[in-house]
C-alpha cells in the first residue's frame, strides 16, 4: 500500500485527564496560562519543522542564483521567517499581559520544584524582556504589516519595495528585475518580488543585530517554554500519584 512507505512522526504518546488540565467550572488563570504555552510551543515547533523541511529537501540556492527555484526556496523560508518573528512578538505581548501568573504564588511554587537554575534563570531573562524596548516595538510592525494583517500595509511593503529594487546595490543580480512565475496552478505560480519587498522591510527595520536577537529568543522560548510545561505536567501527575496513594480518587 502507498502509505507503508511514507514516514512516521516519532514520539512518546501520554496521556491525562481533561478535568486536571482545566477546570470547567471554575476559573483558573494558571490552568489557561499553560493551555496557551502548550499552544505556542506548538506554534514555534511547526514553523522550525517547515524550515528543516525545506532545509533538508530541496536544494539551497546559490547567494547570486536567479532561478524558479531560488525564488521559491527563498520565499518560503522567508514566510516561516516573518512567522517566527510575529510569534516571538506574540508571546511577549503574551508575557507581559499575564505577568499577574507569572508573580502568583502557584507558579512561584512551581519553579521551586525544581533544582535547574540554568532554566530558571532563561524563564526569567524572558520575563524581562517582555518589558517594552525598541526589538519589540520592530517586531509588533513586522507582525502588524507583513506577517497577520494586510489592511495597513500598502505604505510598509512599497517601502519594502523601494528599498529592495532601487536603493539596493545594482551587482546583486536578483534585485535587478522585478521576477514572478504565473502558471496554471499555486505549485507553478509565486510573486517572488512581493517575497523580496516583504524580507527587506523585515531586514531594514530589525537589521543583523535585531535578527541575531529573535534567532535566540526563539532558541530560549523553544527550550524554557518546554522545560515549563514538564514541570507543570509532571506536578500534576504527582500530586495524582500522591492522592491515588491516600485513597483519594
Amino acid at each position: 500500500m502507498e502509505n507503508d512507505s511514507k514516514k512516521e512522526f516519532p514520539g512518546s504518546l501520554e496521556d491525562i485527564s481533561p478535568r486536571h488540565l482545566i477546570d470547567e467550572n471554575n476559573k483558573n488563570d494558571l490552568q489557561s496560562f499553560f493551555l496557551i504555552l502548550g499552544l505556542i510551543f506548538n506554534d514555534l515547533k511547526g514553523l522550525i519543522f517547515f524550515q528543516k523541511f525545506i532545509e533538508n529537501n530541496y536544494r539551497k540556492p546559490n547567494i547570486n542564483e536567479v532561478s524558479v527555484h531560488a525564488g521559491e526556496y527563498g520565499g518560503l523560508m522567508a514566510q516561516a521567517d516573518k512567522l517566527l518573528i510575529a510569534t516571538v512578538g506574540e508571546f511577549f505581548k503574551f508575557i507581559e499581559e499575564n505577568k499577574a501568573v507569572l508573580n502568583s504564588l502557584s507558579f512561584l511554587l512551581l519553579l521551586k520544584k525544581t533544582s535547574n537554575r540554568d532554566y530558571k534563570n532563561k524563564c526569567y531573562d524572558l520575563v524581562k524582556s517582555s518589558d517594552g524596548s525598541t526589538i519589540l516595538s520592530k517586531i509588533a510592525r513586522v507582525r502588524s504589516n507583513i506577517t497577520f494583517h494586510y489592511d495597513n500595509s500598502m505604505e510598509e511593503l512599497r517601502r519594502g519595495f523601494i528599498d529592495s529594487f532601487f536603493l539596493k546595490e545594482k551587482d546583486l543580480t536578483q534585485h535587478k528585475r522585478a521576477y514572478y512565475s504565473l502558471g496554471n496552478d499555486m505549485e507553478n505560480t509565486r510573486i517572488y518580488y512581493s517575497d523580496a519587498a516583504a524580507q527587506s522591510y523585515i531586514n531594514s527595520l530589525l537589521g543583523i543585530e535585531g535578527r541575531e536577537k529573535i534567532r535566540y529568543a526563539v532558541n530560549d522560548m523553544n527550550h524554557t517554554i518546554q522545560w515549563l510545561l514538564r514541570i507543570y505536567l509532571d506536578s500534576i501527575k504527582k500530586q495524582l500519584k500522591t492522592r491515588y496513594f491516600r485513597g483519594k480518587k
